[in-house]
């Protein structure tokens, strides 16, 4: 692993003096589960909170942010397709650590304690490729943590030009989840904030095979 690399953004905390992921200023952050939660917030609150547990309880130090856009989550290297100052579609900034088709990810089996890929999995061409790609990159007893469009929710989920499958919680569960014996299941659609739901699964010691039915 490149020693340079500057994990998530974290580069930019120089500018902003004191503060800790771990005790930020306002709960709101990383209370996912509080009423007054705005979705983004919401969604991104349990992405870090995620990251901090296996952090705090498994000393996991880096993982893998997928199709990480703008913004890369914290302790993560980054990947994305696009690198660039004006993205074609959603405009802004893109600068990924590593520019990658995220269908396949340059990097050994077994690798990384943990992989987020919030909103993200929608705009795969084969989401059942990619999941089995993010996966394979999982060390046992690692994690994967997504968060990912509701499609009972509309319009939310259709403005995207760019979304290529759309998902609900039981479809998901249907033509992602059954797929695998790998991934063990903890946290599944409780977010509840009408526009996306979570899932966190955690990998288990012996590895699957994608069933094909």
């Amino acid at each position: 692993m490149n020693a340079s690399i500057k994990l998530g953004n974290e580069h930019i905390l120089k500018d902003f003096p004191g503060f800790n992921y771990r005790h930020p200023n306002h709960p709101i952050l990383t209370d996912f589960w509080m009423e007054n939660n705005i979705v983004g917030n919401q969604q991104r609150s349990f992405v870090i909170w995620s990251i901090l547990q296996e952090l705090e309880n498994r000393g996991h130090n880096v993982g893998v942010s997928i199709a990480c856009g703008q913004v890369i989550e914290p302790f993560c290297i980054g990947i994305d397709k696009y690198c660039g100052d004006k993205h074609p579609i959603y405009g802004g900034k893109y600068a990924p650590h590593l520019t990658y088709d995220c269908h396949k990810l340059p990097f050994n089996d077994n690798m990384f304690g943990f992989v987020v890929a919030n909103h993200a999995i929608e705009h795969m061409d084969n989401p059942v490729d990619a999941f089995k790609e993010w996966i394979r990159i999982i060390e046992p007893e690692g994690v994967l943590i997504l968060v990912i469009p509701d499609a009972r929710f509309e319009p939310a989920t259709k403005w995207d030009p760019d979304h290529k499958h759309f998902f609900t919680p039981q479809s998901f569960q249907e033509k992602i989840l059954n797929k695998f014996d790998t991934m063990q299941t903890e946290v599944f659609d409780n977010l509840k904030n009408h526009f996306s739901f979570n899932y966190l699964g955690r990998k288990t010691k012996i590895a699957g095979e994608v069933k094909l039915t």
